[in-house]
C-alpha cells in the first residue's frame, strides 16, 4: 500500500481506465504506482486497485516490470492466503499500466470501508498518528506483523519495505502489504539451514546477489557470457525473473526471444547493477 492521500485526482487528469472496473479516486500514492479505491461493475463490491505505469522507451528503470518480478515470486512459491499477508485478488494489465485487485483497508474509524469520500483507509500509520496504540493492541500487531513476516521467510522471500505506512486494517486485522520490493532470500535461508555466525568453523555465509531481468515483450531468455541462466528448478530463467546466484559476476547479457532478434543489453557488472532492463523496437 502507498503512503495515504489526502488529494483529489485532478478533473484534467481521469484515471487510468481498468477493465471491470470503475476507478473513483486516488486513495494512496508512492514513487512508482498509485493506489485507487474502485468499483467492480459486476457486483458493486469495493477494491483497491494499485495501478503502476508501463514503461515508454527511454526509460531506464521499470516499476512495472520489478512489480511483475515480485508477483511472480509470490504466486511461484505459493505464499499468498496467509491471514497477515493483503490477498492480490487479480493482475493486469493494458496497453498503458500493470494494475491488481485487493481488498480495501478498513476506514481509520474502524468501520469497513465505504465509497463515501471521508473514507481513508486504516494503515498503522494513520493509527499512529492518532496517539500511541495500547499496550495489548500493540502486542496484537507486533505478533500479526511477525506472522506475516514468518511466513515469507519461510517460503524464501524478503519483504525489504516494511513500515507503517505498508501495514493494513482489514476486518480489523493487521495485514502486510505492497511486494513490490520482494526478492528471494540467501539460498541457506530458503533450504532450511542455519546462517554460520562470526567465528564459526563452517565460516561466513556466502554472499547472495540478486539480479531482476525485465524485458518488453516478456517470456525471453537470459544469457550471460552466452550462458543460459537456469533456475533453482533446473530449467531456463524467462522473464520477468530473478537470479540469485549473481554474487561476483560480470559478463553481457544477452535476452533471446522466441518472436525476436537477440537483443544485446551490454556488459553488466552485478556487485553494483542489480536490475537489467532491456525493450525490443516495436
Amino acid at each position: 500500500m502507498n503512503a495515504p492521500d489526502t488529494t483529489t485526482a485532478s478533473p484534467a487528469a481521469p484515471p487510468p481506465a481498468v477493465p471491470d472496473v470503475d476507478l473513483v479516486r486516488r486513495i494512496g500514492r508512492g514513487g512508482f504506482g498509485e493506489v485507487w479505491l474502485g468499483v467492480n461493475r459486476a457486483t458493486g463490491g469495493l477494491k483497491a486497485v494499485k495501478i503502476i505505469p508501463l514503461a515508454r522507451g527511454g526509460h531506464s528503470t521499470d516499476p512495472a516490470g520489478r512489480e511483475i518480478v515480485s508477483l511472480s515470486q509470490l504466486e511461484r512459491q505459493r505464499i499468498g492466503h496467509h491471514p497477515h499477508l493483503l490477498d492480490i485478488q487479480h493482475v493486469g494489465r493494458t496497453d498503458e499500466v500493470l494494475f491488481y485487485l485487493m481488498d480495501p483497508a478498513d476506514d481509520v474509524s474502524g468501520r469497513p470501508a465505504t465509497n463515501d469520500p471521508g473514507y481513508r483507509p486504516a494503515t498503522l500509520a494513520l493509527k499512529l498518528e492518532q496517539g500511541p496504540l495500547p499496550a495489548d493492541e500493540c502486542l496484537r500487531c507486533a505478533r500479526e506483523l511477525a506472522a506475516g513476516l514468518a511466513h515469507l521467510h519461510a517460503a524464501g522471500m524478503v519483504h525489504r519495505d516494511v513500515k507503517p505506512s505498508n501495514c493494513l486494517f482489514v476486518g480489523r486485522t493487521l495485514k502486510l502489504a505492497d511486494f513490490g520490493l520482494l526478492v528471494p532470500a540467501a539460498a541457506w535461508q530458503r533450504a532450511g539451514g542455519p546462517r554460520p555466525v562470526a567465528g564459526d568453523a563452517a565460516g561466513p555465509a556466502p554472499a547472495t546477489v540478486a539480479g531482476n531481468f525485465i524485458t518488453a515483450p516478456h517470456a525471453a531468455l537470459v544469457l550471460v557470457d552466452g550462458v543460459l541462466l537456469i533456475g533453482p528448478d533446473s530449467r531456463p530463467l524467462t522473464t520477468p525473473c530473478t537470479a540469485t546466484d549473481m554474487a561476483g559476476r560480470r559478463g553481457r547479457v544477452t535476452f533471446r526471444h522466441p518472436r525476436r532478434e537477440d537483443l544485446d543489453a551490454g556488459t553488466i557488472d552485478f556487485a553494483t547493477t542489480r536490475e537489467v532492463v532491456a525493450r525490443w523496437p516495436r
